[in-house]
Protein backbone atom coordinates (compact mmCIF):
# COMPACT_ATOMS: atom_id res chain seq x y z
CA UNK A 1 0.00 0.00 0.00
CA UNK A 2 1.46 3.47 -0.97
CA UNK A 3 2.09 6.29 1.58
CA UNK A 4 -0.10 8.89 1.07
CA UNK A 5 2.75 11.41 0.17
CA UNK A 6 3.69 9.08 -2.87
CA UNK A 7 0.12 9.64 -4.65
CA UNK A 8 0.10 13.13 -6.44
CA UNK A 9 -3.41 12.81 -7.57
CA UNK A 10 -6.63 11.52 -7.08
CA UNK A 11 -8.96 10.63 -10.06
CA UNK A 12 -12.67 10.69 -9.97
CA UNK A 13 -14.53 7.53 -10.42
CA UNK A 14 -18.54 6.32 -10.89
CA UNK A 15 -19.52 5.29 -7.13
CA UNK A 16 -22.43 3.25 -7.66
CA UNK A 17 -24.35 4.58 -4.26
CA UNK A 18 -27.55 2.83 -3.02
CA UNK A 19 -30.80 4.35 -3.07
CA UNK A 20 -31.97 6.84 -0.46
CA UNK A 21 -28.26 8.60 -1.94
CA UNK A 22 -26.18 10.90 0.52
CA UNK A 23 -27.43 14.19 -0.91
CA UNK A 24 -28.37 17.08 1.48
CA UNK A 25 -25.67 15.47 4.36
CA UNK A 26 -25.95 17.44 7.42
CA UNK A 27 -22.61 15.50 9.19
CA UNK A 28 -21.10 12.39 8.14
CA UNK A 29 -18.56 10.43 10.40
CA UNK A 30 -16.73 7.18 9.58
CA UNK A 31 -15.20 4.24 11.18
CA UNK A 32 -13.40 1.23 9.48
CA UNK A 33 -15.24 0.66 6.74
CA UNK A 34 -18.69 1.76 7.85
CA UNK A 35 -19.94 5.23 7.45
CA UNK A 36 -23.04 7.38 9.02
CA UNK A 37 -24.23 10.05 7.51
CA UNK A 38 -26.81 12.56 9.25
CA UNK A 39 -29.38 13.83 7.02
CA UNK A 40 -32.89 15.30 8.05
CA UNK A 41 -33.68 13.69 11.59
CA UNK A 42 -32.87 10.50 9.61
CA UNK A 43 -29.11 8.43 9.50
CA UNK A 44 -27.92 6.00 6.97
CA UNK A 45 -25.31 3.53 7.50
CA UNK A 46 -23.25 2.27 4.35
CA UNK A 47 -20.70 -0.33 3.86
CA UNK A 48 -17.56 0.42 2.42
CA UNK A 49 -16.25 -3.05 1.92
CA UNK A 50 -17.25 -3.02 -1.56
CA UNK A 51 -16.01 0.07 -3.45
CA UNK A 52 -16.83 1.48 -6.12
CA UNK A 53 -20.40 0.23 -4.58
CA UNK A 54 -21.66 2.14 -1.81
CA UNK A 55 -24.09 0.07 -0.03
CA UNK A 56 -26.51 1.45 2.08
CA UNK A 57 -26.85 -1.61 4.92
CA UNK A 58 -29.57 0.68 7.37
CA UNK A 59 -31.69 3.41 7.99
CA UNK A 60 -32.53 4.98 11.00
CA UNK A 61 -35.19 7.48 12.03
CA UNK A 62 -34.33 10.33 14.70
CA UNK A 63 -36.47 13.37 16.63
CA UNK A 64 -33.78 15.74 16.26
CA UNK A 65 -31.01 16.80 13.09
CA UNK A 66 -27.63 17.66 13.55
CA UNK A 67 -23.90 18.46 12.50
CA UNK A 68 -22.64 17.48 15.91
CA UNK A 69 -22.02 14.19 15.78
CA UNK A 70 -19.47 11.43 17.31
CA UNK A 71 -18.58 7.55 16.64
CA UNK A 72 -16.73 5.59 19.04
CA UNK A 73 -16.11 1.86 19.69
CA UNK A 74 -19.35 1.20 17.52
CA UNK A 75 -21.67 3.96 19.68
CA UNK A 76 -23.13 7.15 17.68
CA UNK A 77 -23.20 10.23 19.81
CA UNK A 78 -25.49 12.60 18.50
CA UNK A 79 -25.41 16.08 20.13
CA UNK A 80 -28.09 18.35 20.19
CA UNK A 81 -31.47 19.37 21.63
CA UNK A 82 -31.92 15.60 22.27
CA UNK A 83 -28.68 13.74 23.42
CA UNK A 84 -29.22 10.58 21.55
CA UNK A 85 -26.76 7.34 21.81
CA UNK A 86 -27.13 5.03 18.79
CA UNK A 87 -25.89 1.26 19.43
CA UNK A 88 -24.08 0.84 16.16
CA UNK A 89 -22.34 -2.52 16.74
CA UNK A 90 -24.88 -4.67 14.51
CA UNK A 91 -24.77 -2.16 11.04
CA UNK A 92 -27.87 -3.49 10.14
CA UNK A 93 -29.91 -2.91 12.90
CA UNK A 94 -29.35 0.56 14.94
CA UNK A 95 -30.98 1.40 17.57
CA UNK A 96 -31.36 4.26 20.16
CA UNK A 97 -30.11 3.22 23.38
CA UNK A 98 -30.20 6.35 25.39
CA UNK A 99 -32.56 9.73 24.64
CA UNK A 100 -32.51 12.51 26.63
CA UNK A 101 -33.34 16.07 26.15
CA UNK A 102 -31.09 18.56 26.51
CA UNK A 103 -30.80 22.71 26.14
CA UNK A 104 -27.87 25.49 24.75
CA UNK A 105 -25.86 22.01 24.19
CA UNK A 106 -22.70 23.04 21.56
CA UNK A 107 -20.94 19.68 22.68
CA UNK A 108 -19.62 16.69 24.38
CA UNK A 109 -17.98 13.70 25.57
CA UNK A 110 -18.67 10.10 26.62
CA UNK A 111 -16.10 8.58 29.14
CA UNK A 112 -16.76 5.29 31.64
CA UNK A 113 -18.51 7.45 34.30
CA UNK A 114 -20.77 9.45 31.98
CA UNK A 115 -20.86 12.39 29.62
CA UNK A 116 -19.02 16.08 29.67
CA UNK A 117 -20.63 18.37 27.62
CA UNK A 118 -19.60 22.03 26.85
CA UNK A 119 -22.53 24.00 26.80
CA UNK A 120 -22.01 27.66 25.97
CA UNK A 121 -19.42 29.05 29.22
CA UNK A 122 -20.12 26.23 31.03
CA UNK A 123 -18.58 22.57 31.25
CA UNK A 124 -21.26 20.35 32.38
CA UNK A 125 -21.09 16.14 33.80
CA UNK A 126 -23.99 14.34 33.45
CA UNK A 127 -24.28 11.01 35.18
CA UNK A 128 -26.12 7.40 34.77
CA UNK A 129 -29.04 8.77 36.44
CA UNK A 130 -29.23 12.33 34.81
CA UNK A 131 -28.27 14.03 37.19
CA UNK A 132 -25.84 17.08 35.58
CA UNK A 133 -23.52 18.89 37.57
CA UNK A 134 -21.90 22.31 36.57
CA UNK A 135 -17.58 21.48 36.53
CA UNK A 136 -16.25 24.48 35.44
CA UNK A 137 -16.50 27.82 33.59
CA UNK A 138 -15.11 28.50 30.37
CA UNK A 139 -13.89 32.12 29.39
CA UNK A 140 -17.42 32.94 27.53
CA UNK A 141 -15.69 36.09 25.22
CA UNK A 142 -12.38 36.69 23.35
CA UNK A 143 -12.09 41.15 23.31
CA UNK A 144 -15.81 41.69 21.34
CA UNK A 145 -16.39 37.88 19.89
CA UNK A 146 -18.81 35.39 22.11
CA UNK A 147 -16.66 31.98 21.95
CA UNK A 148 -18.38 28.72 20.73
CA UNK A 149 -17.45 25.28 21.77
CA UNK A 150 -16.52 22.59 19.36
CA UNK A 151 -14.79 20.06 20.49
CA UNK A 152 -14.65 18.33 24.43
CA UNK A 153 -12.50 15.57 25.02
CA UNK A 154 -11.72 14.04 28.72
CA UNK A 155 -8.48 11.99 29.63
CA UNK A 156 -8.16 10.39 32.67
CA UNK A 157 -8.36 13.46 35.27
CA UNK A 158 -7.57 15.97 32.22
CA UNK A 159 -10.53 17.84 30.63
CA UNK A 160 -9.32 19.79 27.00
CA UNK A 161 -11.97 22.00 25.41
CA UNK A 162 -11.39 23.84 22.28
CA UNK A 163 -13.64 26.20 20.29
CA UNK A 164 -14.18 29.65 18.02
CA UNK A 165 -12.75 32.79 19.49
CA UNK A 166 -11.76 29.95 22.66
CA UNK A 167 -8.28 28.40 21.91
CA UNK A 168 -7.17 25.47 24.34
CA UNK A 169 -8.04 25.21 27.65
CA UNK A 170 -6.51 22.73 29.38
CA UNK A 171 -8.90 21.90 33.18
CA UNK A 172 -7.43 18.87 35.39
CA UNK A 173 -9.57 17.09 38.42
CA UNK A 174 -8.19 18.27 41.80
CA UNK A 175 -10.16 15.79 43.47
CA UNK A 176 -13.67 13.99 43.11
CA UNK A 177 -15.28 17.50 43.41
CA UNK A 178 -13.34 20.34 41.68
CA UNK A 179 -11.89 20.60 38.39
CA UNK A 180 -8.96 23.40 37.92
CA UNK A 181 -8.10 25.63 34.86
CA UNK A 182 -4.63 24.84 33.97
CA UNK A 183 -3.45 26.59 30.92
CA UNK A 184 -5.27 28.14 28.37
CA UNK A 185 -3.97 28.86 25.03
CA UNK A 186 -5.09 31.54 22.09
CA UNK A 187 -5.05 28.95 18.78
CA UNK A 188 -4.80 31.80 16.46
CA UNK A 189 -7.99 30.33 14.36
CA UNK A 190 -11.06 28.49 15.06
CA UNK A 191 -10.61 24.77 15.61
CA UNK A 192 -13.06 22.80 14.49
CA UNK A 193 -12.13 19.10 15.90
CA UNK A 194 -9.74 17.69 18.66
CA UNK A 195 -8.14 13.99 18.17
CA UNK A 196 -5.30 12.30 20.18
CA UNK A 197 -2.62 11.01 18.47
CA UNK A 198 -1.29 9.89 21.92
CA UNK A 199 -3.82 9.90 24.33
CA UNK A 200 -3.50 12.30 26.67
CA UNK A 201 -0.02 13.66 25.81
CA UNK A 202 -0.27 14.50 22.07
CA UNK A 203 -3.55 16.17 20.15
CA UNK A 204 -3.75 17.29 17.09
CA UNK A 205 -6.33 20.16 16.39
CA UNK A 206 -7.92 20.59 12.87
CA UNK A 207 -9.69 23.44 11.50
CA UNK A 208 -10.03 26.68 9.42
CA UNK A 209 -6.73 26.42 7.37
CA UNK A 210 -4.33 24.72 9.76
CA UNK A 211 -3.54 21.61 11.49
CA UNK A 212 -2.15 21.93 14.90
CA UNK A 213 -0.28 19.67 16.99
CA UNK A 214 -0.07 20.03 20.51
CA UNK A 215 1.93 18.54 23.48
CA UNK A 216 0.04 18.55 26.92
CA UNK A 217 1.91 16.37 28.63
CA UNK A 218 2.88 19.41 30.92
CA UNK A 219 -0.70 20.58 31.80
CA UNK A 220 0.75 24.32 32.75
CA UNK A 221 2.86 24.33 29.89
CA UNK A 222 1.62 22.91 26.98
CA UNK A 223 4.17 22.91 23.86
CA UNK A 224 2.87 24.15 20.46
CA UNK A 225 4.66 22.27 17.68
CA UNK A 226 4.43 24.86 13.91
CA UNK A 227 1.03 24.05 12.08
CA UNK A 228 1.02 22.59 8.95
CA UNK A 229 -0.72 25.53 6.50
CA UNK A 230 -3.07 24.63 3.55
CA UNK A 231 -3.53 28.32 2.02
CA UNK A 232 -7.06 29.41 1.67
CA UNK A 233 -8.45 26.29 2.40
CA UNK A 234 -11.38 25.11 5.45
CA UNK A 235 -10.91 21.68 6.39
CA UNK A 236 -13.57 19.70 6.91
CA UNK A 237 -11.89 18.15 10.56
CA UNK A 238 -11.66 14.74 9.82
CA UNK A 239 -9.03 12.42 8.01
CA UNK A 240 -7.66 9.64 7.33
CA UNK A 241 -4.37 8.29 8.49
CA UNK A 242 -2.04 5.79 6.78
CA UNK A 243 1.51 4.85 8.92
CA UNK A 244 2.42 8.22 10.26
CA UNK A 245 0.71 10.34 7.36
CA UNK A 246 -2.86 11.96 7.85
CA UNK A 247 -4.63 12.94 4.70
CA UNK A 248 -6.65 16.30 5.53
CA UNK A 249 -9.70 17.72 3.49
CA UNK A 250 -11.73 20.72 2.63
CA UNK A 251 -13.18 23.50 0.53
CA UNK A 252 -11.34 26.26 -1.75
CA UNK A 253 -12.30 29.29 -3.28
CA UNK A 254 -15.67 30.90 -4.29
CA UNK A 255 -16.47 27.55 -5.55
CA UNK A 256 -16.01 25.61 -2.74
CA UNK A 257 -13.66 23.62 -4.78
CA UNK A 258 -12.11 20.29 -3.25
CA UNK A 259 -8.80 20.75 -1.95
CA UNK A 260 -6.48 18.13 -0.16
CA UNK A 261 -2.86 17.94 2.16
CA UNK A 262 -0.97 15.23 3.23
CA UNK A 263 0.75 15.82 6.61
CA UNK A 264 3.42 13.82 7.93
CA UNK A 265 3.54 13.08 12.20
CA UNK A 266 7.33 13.23 13.11
CA UNK A 267 8.50 13.15 16.63
CA UNK A 268 9.14 16.60 17.28
CA UNK A 269 7.21 18.64 14.31
CA UNK A 270 4.55 17.85 11.74
CA UNK A 271 5.15 18.58 8.06
CA UNK A 272 2.97 19.28 5.15
CA UNK A 273 5.21 17.12 2.90
CA UNK A 274 2.46 16.65 -0.31
CA UNK A 275 -0.68 18.27 -1.89
CA UNK A 276 -2.42 16.19 -4.04
CA UNK A 277 -4.88 16.83 -6.52
CA UNK A 278 -8.19 16.16 -6.85
CA UNK A 279 -9.59 15.70 -10.43
CA UNK A 280 -13.25 15.44 -10.37
CA UNK A 281 -16.30 17.09 -11.77
CA UNK A 282 -17.76 19.96 -9.64
CA UNK A 283 -21.73 19.95 -9.07
CA UNK A 284 -22.78 22.63 -7.21
CA UNK A 285 -20.76 25.24 -5.67
CA UNK A 286 -22.24 24.64 -2.27
CA UNK A 287 -20.60 20.92 -1.51
CA UNK A 288 -18.96 21.49 1.73
CA UNK A 289 -16.95 18.39 2.66
CA UNK A 290 -18.59 16.29 5.76
CA UNK A 291 -15.73 13.90 6.14
CA UNK A 292 -13.37 11.73 3.92
CA UNK A 293 -12.93 8.19 3.99
CA UNK A 294 -9.81 6.09 2.53
CA UNK A 295 -10.25 2.29 1.91
CA UNK A 296 -7.54 0.57 0.13
CA UNK A 297 -6.61 3.05 -3.14
CA UNK A 298 -10.14 4.50 -2.68
CA UNK A 299 -10.56 7.87 -1.69
CA UNK A 300 -14.61 8.98 -0.41
CA UNK A 301 -15.31 12.25 0.16
CA UNK A 302 -18.97 13.71 1.12
CA UNK A 303 -20.00 16.64 -0.30
CA UNK A 304 -22.92 18.40 1.58
CA UNK A 305 -25.08 19.24 -1.24
CA UNK A 306 -24.33 15.93 -4.03
CA UNK A 307 -23.48 13.29 -1.75
CA UNK A 308 -20.47 10.99 -2.24
CA UNK A 309 -17.56 12.03 -4.73
CA UNK A 310 -14.97 8.86 -5.17
CA UNK A 311 -11.57 9.09 -6.46
CA UNK A 312 -8.88 6.34 -7.27
CA UNK A 313 -4.97 7.11 -6.42
CA UNK A 314 -3.54 8.27 -9.21
CA UNK A 315 -0.55 5.53 -11.13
Amino acid sequence: MRKFSEIESWEEVEALVDTPGMEDCIAAVAQGSTLITMHFKEIRIWSLENLPHVQCVSTLKLPTSTDNIKLAHNTLYIYDAHLLVVDVSDITKPVIVHDQAITDLAMGCKTEDGFYLAIENEIVSLDAQGNFETLASVESYDRFFKSYPKDISKIDQTLVVVGRHLGVHIYAQTDSANWQLQSTHKVGYPPTTLHWETPGERMLLIGNSEVVRYDITNRKKPKRHKACKINKTELCGHYAQRGNEILVAGNKGAKDKFTAGVVELAQDSINLVQQPKLNYKIKTNRDRIKTLCVKDDYLLIIGSESGGFLFKAGE
